[in-house]
């Protein structure tokens, strides 16, 4: 079981996920006409706007959170990482990983945004992600319950879970 175990990793994570991440996100960019470039002034717009929203929080706030998700110390030790074991070259695939991974991660807001569903608690709140997104706009609630599974296994050794989505889809 373990070799077979190696073996996968060493299948998904060696160049055929390289090719998937940076393929999917160069098709995206261009699918999505550069939504990076087409949307920079209004990245610096939007942080300027005042007060929080009479329903929600601040852009800023809002900016924040998001990037304290997306960049975390993980991400601060993989670049120190990569500069020192690839050199000055590191910094080019670097950039260019980064502007197709925002287009992906642009990508995934707009579809956890379109496919969200209203909490059970009628809280004004709501619930969504990949879990959703994929019953809901790919129309396969196995592959939803696979993924909540999945990240639920990863989730036990190492985050805190959300017991709504397990509940939504029974496990």
């Amino acid at each position: 079981m373990m070799n077979f175990l190696v073996k996968a990793n060493d299948f998904f994570w060696g160049g055929l996920l390289a090719i998937l991440l940076i393929g999917g996100g160069l098709y995206l960019t261009v699918l999505l006409k550069f939504p990076l470039v087409r949307h920079f002034k209004d990245m610096f717009r939007s942080i300027k706007m005042k007060g929080p929203k009479e329903d929600g929080i601040s852009s800023f706030a809002a900016l924040a959170t998001v990037v304290g998700s997306q960049v975390g110390t993980g991400n601060l030790a993989g670049v120190a990482t990569a500069l020192v074991a690839g050199g000055p070259g590191a910094v080019f695939w670097m950039w260019v990983t980064a502007v197709v991974g925002t287009t992906t991660i642009f990508a995934e807001n707009v579809l956890a945004i379109k496919y969200r569903l209203p909490s059970e608690d009628n809280d004004g709140t709501y619930v969504g992600g990949p879990a959703y997104y994929m019953e809901q706009g790919l129309k396969s609630k196995a592959l939803g319950t696979f993924f909540s599974y999945s990240s639920d296994c990863w989730n036990r050794n190492n985050f805190s879970n959300d017991a709504r989505i397990f509940n939504y889809y029974r496990i």
